[in-house]
């Protein structure tokens, strides 16, 4: 089991970097990651998280349509269905505290 655990996560590590460039220009920050010392506040916050939840559920949707293994589209539905009430939630405080 711990060999899987570790073997998973390696490919996971892999599969980020390798994908990270083609989502980064999507973000709303441009690549620019926050650095230590940093502060961020709540609409800031708001407004990078929906896009990032945005692409886990495309690349979820994606996986579902391509995988064969049960565990694979397990994780992928609790990923959509995770990250869609999320960003809902997000945008309802958005509207609520910014107006937009």
């Amino acid at each position: 089991m711990n060999k899987e655990i570790i073997i998973s996560g390696t490919i996971g590590l892999i599969l980020g970097v390798l994908i990270a460039p083609i989502f980064t220009p999507m973000m709303p920050w441009g690549g620019r990651m926050m650095t230590h010392g940093s502060t961020m506040g709540d609409k800031e916050f708001i407004e990078q998280m929906i896009p990032h939840h945005q692409a886990a559920v495309m690349m979820a949707r994606k996986l579902l349509r391509s995988t064969d293994k049960p565990e694979m589209k397990q994780l992928a539905e609790n990923i959509i269905a995770a990250q869609t009430k999320e960003i809902n939630q997000m945008r309802k405080w958005s509207r609520a505290w910014y107006g937009n």
